[in-house]
């Protein structure tokens, strides 16, 4: 776009003049010079102004600025099945692909633009030359804010035991963010639902953070069950009942407790 502190000065004499406005004005012109020839006056050029602006022309221009983006290193220290199975082979060339978890980050901040929760960060992690150790690299949005909560997908066939996660940013492990894990994560042919764990911080209900307060009733939900149906292996359900075996009122009326 040309921005002109000064009106733009055209000549009607310009042979290369296009708009129909401007041959219009040099066809009048010509005839002026013509018929002052004749009547042997002088002649004198007539001159088009003509202001380039962005409001004459309706265009808005605006600068957008590109979001940077952050390194996140997360590495998990996990411990590899020792026992041998059908499917074990599949998960071996699973590690060789590099796709042996997939990670998925959650900002505990909702996007404010949208008043709803940020899209998360996903990633695989593959294993590395250490024995038991997985690292995904992940490129963050400088905005995505604290992370609240890592989501694990198990790629194998075969139940994983996760020790930790730690998530480093910009190869500074001084400011690194450990998830205590020390859980067995079920694989995703078990279960399509992938783990969910938070940081070791509490929050009462009400100082919950607004980007994972859904996917801590959700998580919730999950340990409760609903006390139907048949209990799964991969199931962390805690189904409650009344416990009753300090007494044995059967037996003698006696022993019956409280």
């Amino acid at each position: 776009m040309i921005r002109l502190k000064q009106p733009l000065l055209l000549s009607a004499q310009s042979g290369n003049v296009a708009s129909p406005l401007f041959a219009a004005a040099a066809a009048a012109s010509s005839q002026q010079r013509r018929a002052s020839s004749k009547a042997g006056g002088r002649v004198r050029t007539r001159r088009i102004s003509c202001a380039s602006t962005e409001e004459a022309m309706g265009v808005s221009t605006s600068v957008t600025t590109k979001e940077r983006n952050l390194t996140v290193t997360a590495i998990v220290t996990a411990q590899r099945p020792t026992s041998m199975y059908v499917s074990r082979g599949l998960d071996d060339l699973q590690d060789l692909f590099g796709k042996t978890l997939l990670l998925e980050l959650v900002s505990s901040e909702l996007d404010p633009r949208t008043g709803r929760e940020r899209e998360k960060v996903k990633g695989f992690a593959h294993m590395t030359l250490k024995e038991g150790t997985y690292e995904a690299k992940m490129s963050v949005p400088e905005s995505f804010g604290p992370v609240g909560a890592v989501m694990v997908e198990n790629e194998h066939h075969r139940e994983m035991f996760i020790k930790d996660i730690k998530l480093i940013t910009g190869g500074n492990e001084s400011t690194a963010i450990t998830f205590d894990v020390a859980s067995w994560v079920h694989s995703k042919f078990d279960n399509p639902e992938p783990r969910v764990f938070f940081t070791i911080k509490s929050y009462l209900p009400s100082q919950t953070p607004a980007g994972i307060e859904a996917l801590r009733k959700k998580e919730l939900e999950v340990l409760r069950g609903d006390g139907q149906g048949e209990r799964k292996f991969h199931e962390r359900i805690y189904d409650y009942d009344i416990y009753n075996d300090l007494g044995d009122p059967d037996k003698n009326i006696d022993h019956k407790r409280p």
